[in-house]
């Protein structure tokens, strides 16, 4: 991953920290894809809200998984790169 910058972040025990942001990146799940940049917190890539919009994605409340939105799950998309 090519470090882009770095970016300040506050996390949920209140600190704020200089993290890396990453890019482009491809993110490919269930058939859905998208390209985005991401935070790097350690050893974990951190992605936010738009990547899971751009691939029709929740959290199922009562699991707690990450799925595609009933709804939207037959429409497949295929990756053209």
């Amino acid at each position: 991953m090519l470090q882009e910058s770095l970016r300040e972040v506050s996390v949920a025990d209140g600190r704020v920290l200089q993290v890396p942001y990453v890019g482009l990146l491809q993110v490919d799940f269930e058939g859905r894809c998208c390209f985005v940049g991401a935070l790097v917190l350690g050893d974990e890539v951190v992605l936010g809200a738009v990547p899971m919009e751009a691939m029709d994605l929740i959290v199922n409340p009562a699991r707690q998984p990450l799925e595609v939105e009933p709804q939207k799950r037959r429409s497949v998309w295929t990756a053209g790169v």
